[in-house]
């Protein structure tokens, strides 16, 4: 789902989190074949890269006059060449590009996966999803390389160089963490002896999604206005969590607050009128906080299931 939207998304930084939820899908695709340790190696480079992806989002965003349209940043390189070096390399380690950090941790869970006797719609889950991460990130990095810009970026006249001893170091450890961190703290003994058509599919799959980007990144023209917006928005998922919510909730209290003054002016006089308009406030309150109340409930059990693990 976070695939499918990613390749219809123009907003910089929601593409970036989309991203992020389809590792997250990733790493409980790990867990479900039975590899913590392996999912929480994935979870540590992973955060690694993906921090860097945020320090550069960020940085591109600010010297874009807050603008987050990828449609915005085109030829990039010829302002930003430094940083927009360092942003592609972590989206080739977010792909899984040999010999990089992202690659000792996705390549090793795509090898179990193939090996495990699991169910077709799994499989085709998790390649799938592999599939359109590498598309959508090819995506991405064509548009700010290779489109033409709107905007000319602010120039940078007191520069601070903390921000690029930040990118340097998670570059380096985009680059070498997943290396060291397989070879000499999670799996110094694991050898998978696969077939050597099953050990280049992944390979063959990164190029192939690679090729559909170059073929159809201009291509989406041909799809109708609303499936584009139904793709791009999570498959509505935004509108129910949100707007559909926020609106029924409001409704309700509007129309209880209207009933209420009603019969309180007609029965109860303003001492009634006033307790129960602050109720009704209450109940406004209650329902705006719902999706906090609902995180609370899910990390309290959360907390539970790792207590009684432990």
């Amino acid at each position: 789902m976070s695939g499918i939207s990613g390749l219809f998304e123009f907003d910089l930084k929601k593409i970036i989190a989309l991203s992020t939820l389809r590792q997250l899908g990733f790493i409980i695709a790990t867990i479900r074949v039975n590899h913590v340790n392996l999912a929480f190696f994935h979870l540590i480079t992973h955060a690694r890269f993906k921090a860097l992806l945020f320090i550069c989002v960020g940085l591109f965003i600010h010297y874009f006059f807050d603008n987050q349209d990828i449609r915005s940043f085109g030829l990039i390189n010829k302002n930003f060449s430094f940083s927009l070096s360092i942003f592609n390399v972590a989206n080739l380690s977010l792909c899984g590009f040999p010999f990089l950090s992202g690659f000792f941790s996705k390549d090793l869970i795509l090898e179990l996966i193939l090996i495990k006797k699991i169910g077709f719609f799994f499989f085709f889950i998790v390649f799938f999803g592999t599939f359109l991460t590498v598309f959508y990130t090819f995506r991405l990095i064509f548009f700010l390389r290779f489109k033409n810009s709107f905007f000319f970026p602010l120039e940078i006249l007191n520069k601070k160089v903390g921000i690029e001893y930040s990118m340097i170091l998670l570059f380096f450890f985009s680059i070498f963490l997943g290396y060291f961190g397989s070879v000499y703290f999670f799996f110094p003994y694991n050898y998978i002896i696969i077939p050597f058509i099953l050990k280049i599919f992944i390979s063959i799959l990164c190029i192939i999604s690679f090729l559909f980007c170059l073929i159809f990144s201009k291509k989406f023209f041909f799809l109708k206005i609303n499936l584009i917006i139904y793709l791009s928005q999570i498959w509505f998922l935004h509108f129910l969590k949100t707007d559909f919510l926020k609106r029924v909730f409001f409704n309700f209290s509007n129309s209880f607050t209207k009933n209420i003054v009603g019969f309180s002016e007609l029965f109860m006089g303003f001492y009634i009128y006033k307790k129960l308009f602050n109720f009704s406030y209450f109940i406004n309150k209650l329902f705006r906080a719902f999706f906090y109340y609902f995180f609370l409930i899910f990390l309290f059990f959360i907390l539970i299931y790792i207590f009684l693990i432990l």
